[in-house]
């Protein structure tokens, strides 16, 4: 049984684990009053059943991975050893609500999904300089090329291809006081149309889509630490310092300039 969905739209925080395990009989998993964190694992051997806490079973085998959302409640039962890599991870975004978010996928590409969960667990081993930021741009590589195979399973909705341009044009021009009326022109749609298929296809809404390449630019110039906070501001589209601060911190919890100097750029759940 294969759960697909292909809408995955999340800002990752930090990653909370990354290891190879085992599963027995012995040392059975028990989500079931829920994961409380997001989790991506790939079947390396051996199967295992997992009980939903609704009622729905799904079996995964050898080249399998599954994506499971921090609501997911479930228990797994094996009849035999069952390894696997896991990554548990926070992050803040959209799952589609289809199958509750659970997404399972078999991959013909394990061996380059393989590399991405080693990658992962070696700089979590490492806990060098920068090996966060490394397991954040691996696991993001890896969930786009789970997306990328998803999105080639199940065929693009019609209206896919006239919102892409306008998300790409977002994606350029994010730092100009676009309006949504603007934009759902630029879509040859009605506000409200616009709006609703922006959402299905992306996972949020056009205002709230810029606001996240916003702060992701915002992040990345503090993070640099060659700009001051007010520079940030300007170079991600805010035109008020103190109306930057208040953005930044009602999205990240701290402050931008607490995030500057903190040893990783801060925190981004």
């Amino acid at each position: 049984m294969a759960l697909i969905n292909e809408d995955i739209a999340i800002s990752i925080g930090r990653v909370a684990l990354a290891h190879e395990f085992t599963i027995t009989d012995k040392n059975k998993c028990d989500y079931s009053r829920g994961r409380g964190i997001y989790g991506i694992s790939l079947a390396l051997s051996g199967e295992a059943e997992y009980r939903f806490a609704g009622g729905a079973r799904i079996t995964v085998r050898e080249g399998d991975i599954i994506f499971l959302p921090e609501t997911a409640a479930y228990t797994i039962a094996v009849g035999s050893p069952y390894r696997h890599y896991t990554v548990n991870f926070t992050a803040k975004g959209y799952i589609g609500e289809e199958n509750g978010g659970v997404v399972v996928h078999t991959t013909e590409n394990t061996s380059a999904f393989k590399d991405c969960f080693r990658a992962i667990i070696a700089e979590r081993e490492a806990r060098g300089v920068g090996s966060e930021l490394r397991a954040l741009s691996i696991l993001y590589s890896l969930l786009a090329e789970l997306q990328r195979e998803l999105a080639d399973t199940k065929e693009a909705p019609p209206y896919y291809n006239r919102l892409l341009p306008i998300k790409q044009y977002i994606d350029k021009n994010y730092k100009k006081e676009t309006t949504l009326e603007e934009l759902a022109l630029m879509a040859d749609m009605s506000v409200t149309n616009f709006r609703r298929l922006f959402l299905r296809a992306f996972g949020t809404t056009p205002i709230k889509y810029r606001d996240e390449v916003r702060l992701s630019a915002a992040k990345e110039a503090l993070a640099s630490g060659f700009v001051s906070v007010s520079e940030a501001a300007e170079l991600s589209g805010f035109d008020d310092t103190a109306y930057f601060v208040r953005f930044f911190k009602k999205h990240t919890g701290i402050t931008p300039g607490v995030f500057k100097n903190s040893p990783y750029g801060g925190k981004a759940d």
